[in-house]
């Protein structure tokens, strides 16, 4: 055997040992805080919802173009209607108008 080759088994059984020494004998548990962990929990949740909803609406000229309708001419007619057939002429999305 080469010089070489026993480092690498050497090296390789310290490795090894180490690693089924931390695996059979794990860190003891410690408790964590209650408060802490709720606490983190929701601004986790917040940060979560936040970051979601900067990266969905984002509004621009033609992101808004393309959510309103053609003008249309014709009179509509009278009584309650629903989204698809308002006219939105505001950044607020209407949904009932009459």
């Amino acid at each position: 055997m080469t010089l070489q080759r026993v480092r690498r088994i050497v090296a390789l059984t310290v490795v090894f040992t180490l690693l089924c020494m931390g695996i059979v004998r794990p860190r003891p548990a410690r408790a964590v805080d209650t408060a802490v962990l709720v606490l983190g929990s929701i601004a986790a949740y917040v940060a979560f919802v936040s970051v979601g909803t900067l990266l969905t609406r984002r509004y621009t000229a033609t992101s808004m173009e393309l959510m309103e309708p053609p003008p249309r001419d014709d009179q509509q007619e009278p009584g309650v209607r629903f989204a698809p057939h308002c006219r939105q002429n505001s950044p607020n999305l209407k949904l009932i108008c009459w």
